[in-house]
């Protein structure tokens, strides 16, 4: 290995251990009662070091978002052809409960970021931003469908968009709700009710 590529490791070993240990004491001490000289300090780096490894507080817990919108948009593009944009997407959301997933965690990780305003809100963010992600599959399987005889070829990104758009809103909410129960009921059914409740009759 070179001297770029022993550098490389290092830095993502690092990277990793600042990781693991944030989450460690957020989830035992809460987000916003944990600061980042705390962690840094753990981790036995300078708070300019930490910086270094993650751009923000938030992005030591919402790091796993962005390989996670990669996850979805490879599942959803998988989804068979008939399928309607909205069957997809559900099948391919539902792909994040996959192998190695840890219900209990994920449990104590919603609740979690619902408790802290600035990460809530770093996590919807960073949630709509899987719109980029997805909306090119689903624009064309509308095209595909037949809708661009009924909608104009310029707005099927636009509806594609709305349609991811809504679908993760009605993830996020069905996740809120999910925490608040103590995932007593099952998130996929309470993401089912969410959607069911706008997209109404068809």
């Amino acid at each position: 290995m070179n001297a770029e590529g022993y550098w490389q490791q290092s830095r993502q070993a690092v990277r990793e251990k600042v990781v693991e240990t944030g989450m460690q004491l957020f989830l035992e001490q809460g987000f916003d009662a944990t600061t980042t000289t705390q962690i840094a300090a753990e981790v036995g780096i300078s708070s300019r070091s930490l910086f270094r490894y993650v751009a923000t507080k938030e992005d030591l817990v919402l790091g796993h978002l962005e390989p996670q919108g990669e996850v979805v948009a490879t599942a959803l593009a998988a989804r068979p052809d008939g399928e309607s944009p909205w069957d997809a997407l559900r099948a391919a959301l539902d792909s994040l409960r996959g192998p190695g997933y840890d219900e209990d965690h994920q449990l104590k990780l919603t609740k979690m970021i619902y408790a802290s305003p600035s990460l809530r809100a770093r996590y919807m963010d960073k949630r709509m931003s899987w719109i980029e992600l997805l909306a090119p599959e689903i624009a064309r399987r509308l095209h595909a469908a037949g809708a661009a005889g009924s909608v104009p070829e310029a707005d099927l990104d636009l509806s594609a968009r709305a349609i991811v758009g809504t679908s993760l809103t009605c993830l996020t909410l069905a996740a809120e709700k999910w925490a608040a129960q103590d995932g007593k009921v099952d998130l996929g059914d309470l993401y089912d009710t969410a959607i069911a409740a706008v997209r109404g009759r068809e």
